[in-house]
């Protein structure tokens, strides 16, 4: 008896469908489940910079949840906890020296760099994870700012890209410590992040990320805001919706200011 095309198809599709149910459940019990998660905190989803705002600190804890089957790690766990503020676009010039004058050479640029960046880990980044892992997930101020075309080469940009981690580093908006994530219990820890009074504001990524002999197990990641409020709120709305309006009363209060500072100091 002949059998059409379309009829034997399904035939022999009917036919493998108990194999390949069988080989997908044993591709199932084979594939690797994640044995631990995390789970964390801020102690302050919010920073609020005000009038008098000369910085802030938040506290970051978190618990390692590991499932009934799984027991404790005999090396212990290890913790690097990242905070990356608004990216920023940045243009870096070198200056020369000029028949006696000061001018602007050679630049170099850097796209979508952290505005702020903050690292703080159980141990030294070289310890917790391998140099691959630490590249992928981007660890450390080794890997800030790699971003975008390097003019010249990537030899050529590093002393530029060397030279913005370090003026970071020198306003308070760049930050690495190893060994200020704690482990209070042998799940549970704890970090302090500071933030100088010049942070951009804007929204933050705070990521928690877990090791165990150097291999990645899990992450977790939380929003943080850094907004302003009161005045400083008030005024930077007014200029960005009534720029027109901001600017006469900009020219207003020079005015005044100046007008009252003669009248005060005026001598007769």
């Amino acid at each position: 008896m002949a059998v059409a095309p379309a009829q034997l198809a399904r035939m022999i599709g009917a036919a493998c469908a108990p194999v390949l149910a069988l080989a997908a459940g044993a591709l199932g019990l084979a594939a690797p489940a994640s044995a631990e998660s995390i789970v964390a905190s801020l102690s302050a989803p919010r920073v609020e910079i005000t009038s008098n705002f000369a910085g802030a600190e938040i506290s970051v804890f978190g618990v390692v949840q590991r499932d009934a089957q799984t027991i404790a790690r005999r090396g212990g766990y290890q913790v690097a906890i990242t905070i990356a503020g608004p990216t920023e676009d940045v243009v870096l010039r070198r200056k020369d020296r000029v028949a006696g004058i000061w001018v602007s050479g050679e630049a170099q640029s850097f796209p979508d760099v952290p505005s702020f960046y903050s690292i703080q880990s159980t141990a030294p980044i070289d310890d917790i994870a391998s140099p691959l892992v630490a590249r992928e997930l981007k660890l450390g101020l080794l890997y800030v700012g790699h971003g975008g075309q390097p003019r010249g080469g990537i030899a050529a940009r590093e002393p530029y890209r060397n030279a913005l981690v370090d003026l970071k580093r020198e306003q308070g908006l760049y930050v690495e410590e190893a060994g200020s994530v704690q482990f209070l219990t042998d799940t549970f820890f704890r970090a302090t992040a500071s933030f100088p009074a010049a942070v951009p504001d804007g929204l933050y990524t705070v990521t928690v990320h877990l090791f165990a002999d150097q291999a990645h197990l899990a992450d977790e990641s939380l929003d943080l805001v850094v907004a302003k409020s009161g005045f400083e709120q008030r005024m930077y709305v007014f200029a960005q919706d009534d720029s027109l309006l901001y600017g006469l009363f900009v020219v207003a209060v020079a005015l005044l200011t100046g007008w009252l500072g003669g009248v005060l100091f005026r001598r007769d």
